[in-house]
């Protein structure tokens, strides 16, 4: 025998149209649909875990030298540091030209030069180039004549020549560059911030924060986003200061800065 008062619901839905969906599952569906809407809303951050063993450098990954004094520092302020996942001064990179961020400090150095090998201490790149005089952050553009090998670690050096009679006085900050293949054919043609999303994404840093870094002022709240999920949050409202012009044509490339240096920090 039918319960008819089983099937009265489901006739009333059939009568006047109502989808089963919006009487039992509308709690469920909605709530769907909002965590996929949070889920667009996070749009630019790197994920952890990247760093997969890179050996130390020669100089333990950090900085070392005795010019100290050459760097306009005071107690409590930032000092020379990498644009690099927790300041670990580890980076990935998938281009053949990869670009690097650091923070300098107000300084009196002449000059900086920044040093490429592999890790049998071989050059691969090797620069030098006027620093500013002001605070903010730089990039630097590589273009090693050698070309890198996919999944090996290089040894990259940014030197800041405090003395270019006595280079022990040399302020020097180490790390280490992995050179990663990636699947260029699933690369966005031309929107940044889609570029800079793909290369979070694929743990590629040095391609996702120089995507990121180009549209800082028309989307700053993705540079914070993606600075804040690798806890470089000191770095968010630091201007960027133009450099690097090389000061050897011979051997090294004509580097352009990133924004005019009028530009105003956040």
């Amino acid at each position: 025998m039918i319960n008819h008062f089983k099937t009265f619901p489901f006739c009333l839905m059939v009568i006047f149209g109502i989808s089963p969906v919006l009487m039992g599952f509308s709690t469920v569906s909605i709530s769907q649909h909002s965590h996929k809407l949070n889920s667009q809303q996070i749009s630019l951050q790197f994920p952890s875990g990247t760093d997969r063993g890179a050996p130390l450098t020669t100089g333990g990954g950090g900085t070392r030298g005795t010019g100290s004094n050459c760097l306009n520092t005071k107690e409590g302020e930032l000092s020379l540091n990498s644009l690099t996942p927790n300041y670990s001064n580890v980076a990935t990179t998938a281009s053949a030209t990869p670009t690097f961020y650091y923070y300098l400090p107000a300084n009196s150095a002449s000059l900086g030069e920044f040093v490429i090998v592999d890790l049998n201490q071989n050059p691969i790149y090797q620069t030098t180039f006027k620093l500013p005089a002001q605070s903010g952050i730089m990039k630097i553009k590589a273009v090693p004549k050698i070309p890198l090998s996919p999944d090996q670690y290089y040894q990259w050096s940014l030197k800041i020549i405090c003395d270019s009679k006595h280079r022990d006085k040399d302020i020097v900050l180490e790390g280490n560059l992995e050179y990663q293949k990636i699947n260029e054919a699933a690369l966005p043609s031309s929107n940044l911030l889609e570029k800079a999303k793909f290369y979070a994404k694929q743990g590629i840093w040095l391609e996702a924060l120089d995507s990121a870094a180009q549209v800082r002022s028309t989307s700053p709240a993705d540079w914070t986003e993606l600075l804040q999920s690798v806890n470089l949050k000191e770095m968010i409202s630091q201007p960027f200061v133009e450099c690097c012009q090389s000061s050897n044509n011979a051997n090294n490339s004509t580097f352009s800065s990133l924004i005019d240096s009028s530009e105003k920090p956040f």
